[in-house]
C-alpha cells in the first residue's frame, strides 16, 4: 500500500441571493437579507467592502439596513468571507429618488400677479430642474431651481410640476401647493363732480379686472333717477340742487366688487322777488343758493360779477 498526499483547496463561499433591492427612499428604512453558502461549511461573515455611509450590514446574518438621507445612485459591494479568508463580492447599486421641497408650504397668490417659487432637492448630483407650468405634462416651460409663476384667474388651485433628475433616469416630480385668490375690479376713471340744475348729468365710468373677468356695473347709492348701463355710463336725467353722494360698484364674474364713492354738487340759485322799489329808492335783495360756496353780484348790468361777493350759501 502506497501513501499519497491529497491537497484540499479551499473554495470561497458563494451568494445564494443575487438580486438585492436596488431602490430606496429618503427617510425610509432600507433592508435586505443577504445569504451565502460555503461548500466546506466554513463559518462565513458578511461585510461592506464599499457603500454609502448610511448603510450597514450585520456580519453574522448578512442583513443590510440603513435609512437614506439624500437622493442619488449609490454603488454597493457586499463581501462574504469564510474562515479561511476566501471571499466573494456582490456588486450592485441602490437608486434613491431625490426629495424636493419648496420655500413655502402654500403660496397664496393674487390673480394676475407673479409669484416667485424657489425649490431645492436633497440629492447628490441632481443636475436637472425642469418645470411644467401649463399642465401639459411636458417639462419644457422653465429650468432651474427658481421660477416666476403668473397666477391665472382666481379663485383656483393651479397645478404646476417640477421634475428633478439625478442622471438620466433617477427623477422625481413634485407640485407646490398654490391657492390663487380673486381680486375685485378697480375703477380707473375720475368722476364728474359737478352738475347743473335740470341738465342731464353724464359720467363715463371705467373699471378694470386684472384677470380680464366680465364686469357688471351698478349704482349702490345715489340720488333717485340715477342709472348706469352695461358700459359703465352713468346718467341722471334731471339733477336737483344739492350735494349728492354716489357709490358705484363694479362686480366681476366671481362676485368680487370694487367701489367708487364721490360727491356731485348741483348748484341751485334763488334771488327771491319779485321786488318793487321806487325810483331812487333802495331795497334788500336776498339770494339763496344750494351747494354754493361763493355768491358774486352784478349790480350795474355790465356783466361783470364784481360788485358784491359773499361766501356761503346766502347773500343780502
Amino acid at each position: 500500500v502506497d501513501d499519497c498526499t491529497v491537497t484540499v483547496n479551499n473554495v470561497a463561499p458563494t451568494f445564494t441571493t443575487t438580486n438585492p433591492t436596488t431602490t430606496g427612499a429618503i427617510g425610509t428604512g432600507y433592508s435586505f437579507d443577504f445569504n451565502a453558502s460555503d461548500p466546506g461549511d466554513d463559518t462565513i461573515a458578511f461585510s461592506l467592502a464599499s457603500g454609502p455611509a448610511w448603510l450597514t450590514i450585520v456580519g453574522a446574518t448578512g442583513v443590510a439596513t440603513g435609512t437614506p438621507v439624500e437622493g442619488g445612485t449609490f454603488a454597493v459591494t457586499v463581501r462574504v468571507t469564510d474562515s479561511d479568508n476566501a471571499s466573494t463580492d456582490l456588486d450592485y447599486e441602490i437608486v434613491v429618488a431625490p426629495r424636493v421641497t419648496f420655500d413655502a408650504a402654500t403660496y397664496n397668490v393674487a390673480e394676475g400677479t407673479t409669484q416667485q417659487i424657489q425649490a431645492s432637492a436633497t440629492c447628490t448630483g441632481c443636475n436637472r430642474f425642469e418645470w411644467d407650468l401649463d399642465g401639459d405634462s411636458q417639462y419644457d416651460d422653465a429650468t432651474g431651481t427658481t421660477v416666476n409663476f403668473l397666477a391665472p384667474d382666481g379663485p383656483s388651485s393651479p397645478v404646476i410640476t417640477l421634475r428633478v433628475c439625478q442622471g438620466a433616469t433617477n427623477c422625481v416630480t413634485s407640485s407646490p401647493d398654490i391657492d390663487v385668490f380673486n381680486v375685485a375690479p378697480t375703477f380707473t376713471s375720475s368722476p364728474v363732480l359737478t352738475g347743473a340744475l335740470g341738465v342731464q348729468y353724464t359720467y363715463d365710468s371705467d373699471a378694470s379686472d386684472v384677470a380680464g373677468d366680465t364686469i357688471t356695473y351698478s349704482v349702490q347709492a345715489g340720488p333717485t333717477g340715477m342709472t348706469i348701463d352695461s358700459d359703465g355710463i352713468v346718467t341722471w336725467a334731471t339733477p336737483i340742487a344739492g350735494r349728492h353722494t354716489v357709490t358705484l360698484a363694479a362686480t366681476d364674474d366671481d362676485n368680487a366688487t370694487g367701489t367708487q364713492t364721490f360727491e356731485i354738487a348741483v348748484v341751485g340759485v334763488g334771488v327771491g322777488g319779485p321786488y318793487t322799489v321806487p325810483e331812487g329808492g333802495a331795497i334788500d335783495l336776498v339770494a339763496t343758493c344750494t351747494a354754493c360756496t361763493r355768491l358774486e353780484w352784478d349790480l350795474d348790468g355790465d356783466n361783470q360779477y364784481d360788485d358784491l361777493t359773499t361766501n356761503g350759501q346766502t347773500s343780502t
